[in-house]
Formats: structure tokens, sequence, C-alpha cells
């Protein structure tokens, strides 16, 4: 079941919904739910949104085959922020500073997101992870990033005089 992606305040909050109760399925050793979605943001930066849960530790059986509706809950920052109740899940974001920025592999800006437990039911919790991927088109992408403060490489090692 795909997620669905919507914005508020003119486009610097996110809101990403997901069904997890009509998603919920068995996965290798466990059960759980993960879906993908894109949407287009601002310009020709698309949006690709995953959500990622999983019942811990593997092999439940099957005491969580299905997603329990009655399991409510809410976590989070202001800037970010997730609630779950009757199945559905709502990711709320702020486009901030703040937020768990880092960079894909092709050089995209991404907010990661991993909340462990999640919730718990019994004996059993669940691992929660969210992906929000600004796909830059390549004009766009970042290039090498120089995260040293000074202007040249260091050719050997400084207290040596080597530089």
């Amino acid at each position: 079941m795909p997620a669905d992606i919507t914005y508020e305040r003119g486009g610097s909050a996110v809101v990403v919904k997901a069904d997890v109760a009509s998603g919920w399925r068995r996965t290798k050793n466990t059960f759980g739910y993960w879906t993908t979605t894109q949407a287009p943001f601002r310009g020709d930066i698309t949006l690709k949104a995953q959500v990622d849960i999983a019942a811990r530790p593997n092999y439940v059986g099957k005491d969580c085959q299905d997603f329990p509706l009655s399991l409510k809950g809410e976590f989070g920052t202001d800037a970010l922020r997730c609630r779950f109740g009757a199945g559905l899940l709502e990711v709320r974001f702020l486009m901030c500073d703040s937020l768990p920025w880092r960079w894909t592999p092709a050089r995209n800006p991404e907010v990661f997101w991993d909340q462990y437990p999640m919730a718990v039911i019994g004996r059993i919790s669940l691992a929660f992870r969210f992906w929000a991927i600004f796909m830059l088109p390549p004009k766009l992408r970042a290039g090498d990033i120089r995260e040293w403060d000074t202007q040249f490489c260091s050719g050997g090692l400084p207290s040596l005089g080597k530089r």
C-alpha cells in the first residue's frame, strides 16, 4: 500500500501518511510494513519517501501476524513528528536545519530517522525507519564538498612541516 505525500504551509511542511494495517505482511523472518512513494516537490525536485516498520525480535511466530489496530502513539520533536493509531501512520516534518540531514551516495540530500522501539506489544517491539530523499536533477546535485578548514590538502604529516 503506497503512502501519500502532501504539503502544508506553502511547502515548508511535509506530511506522509501510510495505511500500515492494510500493508502489514510477512517478511523473511518476521512481519512488517514497507512502502515508497514519490511526489513533485519544487521545480525539478522530486520528493521520495520511504517508510519501514518491522516487528522485533526476528522469528516472532504468529504473535504479530496482524498489525494491532488498537495501537496508538506519538513520538518525535516539533520539527519531526510521527503519530500512529487505528492502523494509520503519519509522519510530519518542517523543512529546517535541525532535521537529521545526510547525503545519499548519488549526492541527493535526505532526511533519515529511525526510532527503536516505536512501540512495544508484549514481548514484541516495533522498529521504525523513515527516509525523505530530495531527488535533484543532475545539474543541481551537490559536487564534492571539502570537509576541512584549509584550502590545501596535506601532502604529509603537518607536524613534520610537510604540506
